[in-house]
């Protein structure tokens, strides 16, 4: 059987859920206010015609919604364990 390469892009998702996992909560709610951020100054810069790379805006995009699942998952978790107790 062939064994399956993993590219690039693969890795370094891999890499970002990993550095997701060890935030907290609050360091995750700050970046997900900095790409929000980031994301309106490059639409705002892509209106104005100063836009270099406007598939950033796809991965700034994706990141955020990484973000937010991640909170989503451990205040969910967090909720669960509270109802058991």
């Amino acid at each position: 059987m062939a064994t399956k390469k993993i590219t690039k892009s693969e890795k370094i998702t891999t890499d970002k859920k990993i550095r997701l996992k060890t935030m907290t909560i609050d360091e995750l709610k700050n970046a997900a206010v900095k790409i929000r951020e980031q994301i309106v100054k490059a639409r705002m810069e892509s209106v104005t015609g100063k836009a270099k790379n406007m598939r950033q805006v796809f991965w700034q995009r994706k990141q955020l919604a990484r973000i937010l699942t991640e909170i989503s998952i451990r205040l969910f978790k967090d909720d669960k364990i509270r109802q058991n107790l």
